[in-house]
């Protein structure tokens, strides 16, 4: 199916930085993100209003909500899932599921097209001791929870990375020496100019449209990656 047409909402508020975003095929039609937690929820709503209003022929187009469901916080995780379930259920469309350190993997390899061939690690605070951990080689890309001691012993496994994540971070700040590059997510629409739409694209070609009442949060996720991983090495 062509996608290229298709106009789909986009809905990411795991991580501090919450992203709201319309896209026709690949480009952006609107564009919206928020640095400060606390103001999500009344943000998002203004969001809403200007995209769905109808003064606006796009908010009547929209055949598709695409929303990430983890690895992240727990509030912000769920009020992205609820706001997408509830769009999806008013709009009468279906919901298209995305993990939000995919995303960034995709932003850093995009970034760095052609000037990296080492493979690139997200990590991001799982807190109680743990790491949201995600690695993007040729061979494949792998995802997991783990214990940080884990986390740093599979980054030191890698030997050279590009590291994505958050600069300040303990994780990085103690495996900073591994890195060939090192990339702070910031702003995503800064990250790739318009390429974040080319994600999204894929991501329709290849991912289920679901019911909104199958939409769940992944707040833990288990891809057997340790075997994966292993293999990978191997």
């Amino acid at each position: 199916m062509d996608f290229s047409s298709e106009t789909y909402l986009v809905i990411d508020t795991v991580s501090d930085e919450a992203f709201f975003a319309v896209y026709r095929g690949a480009k952006p039609l609107l564009v919206h993100e928020i640095w400060m937690p606390r103001k999500v929820l009344s943000e998002m709503g203004g969001f809403f209003r200007r995209s769905l209003s109808d003064s606006l022929a796009v908010g009547r187009e929209i055949s598709r909500v695409c929303v990430a469901v983890g690895p992240g916080g727990f509030s912000g995780s769920r009020i992205g899932v609820a706001a997408a379930k509830s769009l999806a259920f008013s709009l009468g469309v279906r919901v298209s599921v995305f993990d939000h350190q995919e995303l960034l993997g995709y932003c850093a390899s995009r970034e760095l097209e052609g000037q990296n061939s080492s493979p690139i690690v997200v990590v991001s605070d799982a807190r109680r001791g743990q790491s949201h951990f995600y690695v993007l080689t040729t061979l494949g890309r792998f995802s997991e929870t783990l214990d940080n001691s884990e986390c740093d012993r599979r980054v030191r496994a890698l030997g050279q990375c590009v590291l994505v994540g958050d600069a300040a971070g303990p994780l990085l700040a103690r495996l900073g020496d591994h890195a060939v590059a090192q990339a702070a997510p910031e702003r995503l629409s800064e990250l790739v100019p318009g390429g974040l739409g080319g994600y999204f694209c894929e991501l329709l070609e290849v991912v289920e449209a679901l019911d909104p009442t199958q939409v769940q949060v992944r707040y833990v996720r288990d891809y057997q990656a340790r075997a994966n991983f292993d293999q990978a090495r191997a």
